[in-house]
């Protein structure tokens, strides 16, 4: 819900993604500094931000560019997707042991999971997206609103 409350007024999808992402990044820094007694606290919003942005981006978001996408942002897409995957198995290993307990091992998997996935989109994806005449101003506004409308309404997240 902090998502929403922080990008409801945005009006770009794109931008309000980037926000996200920097508030994800935020979140996590605090879980890998967190001392092993608070580990558990400090994961437990990075778990609901991550989960909860990755499932509305392939809800409301991936289903629209997708549709308009042309080779090069489709293949950047697929990745995006593989990407997701990539998080969800390093925020289930932490589950699995229980965040006060992660390793090292486990807490740099989760990091560089959300380091490639965010360079990737922000980078890659993004930028298709702003070039893609298809996907104008007016849809990925329209694209914001569902997503927040989304968000909001803890229908995903």
């Amino acid at each position: 819900m902090a998502n929403y409350l922080v990008t409801s007024g945005m009006t770009d999808i794109v931008d309000i993604l980037v926000t996200e992402h920097a508030q994800a990044d935020d979140l996590l820094s605090v879980f890998e500094t967190a001392a092993v007694e608070g580990r558990k606290a400090a994961f437990a919003p990075v778990r609901i931000a991550l989960r909860g942005h990755a499932a509305a981006e392939e809800a409301v978001v991936y289903p629209i560019f997708r549709r308009e996408a042309d080779t090069e942002l489709t293949t950047a897409m697929d990745t995006a997707d593989e990407q997701h995957d990539d998080l969800e198995a390093a925020l289930v290993a932490i589950e699995t042991g229980g965040a006060d307990a992660a390793t090292t091992e486990e807490v740099t998997a989760l990091r560089t999971a959300f380091d490639e996935h965010r360079a990737h989109e922000e980078n890659v994806v993004f930028a298709l997206v702003r070039k893609n005449h298809k996907l104008t101003r007016n849809i990925r506004s329209e694209l914001a609103r569902l997503y927040n409308e989304a968000r909001a309404s803890e229908m995903i997240g």
